[in-house]
């Protein structure tokens, strides 16, 4: 739990410092898949990482027991 939550303070800050040009009144630009990509750059995939997950939760709890976890 104290994971989640240090997880979730560090990234505050980061979501509040890449806002887009949009926030700033700018329009969007016209611009292909392919160069959003390139622009995009290199980044860090977060996907599942607040997973549950652990032999602790069993599996006699079946899916509520990961969903309470």
């Amino acid at each position: 739990m104290k994971i989640k939550k240090l997880v979730s303070a560090l990234m505050l800050p980061v979501m509040l410092f890449t806002s887009t040009s949009c926030s700033k009144g700018e329009a969007m630009r016209e611009i292909t898949t392919m160069e959003l990509v390139r622009d995009m750059g290199v980044g860090i995939n977060l996907g599942n990482t607040l997973e549950s997950c652990g032999s602790w939760i069993g599996k006699n709890n079946g899916v509520s027991g990961y969903e309470t976890a």
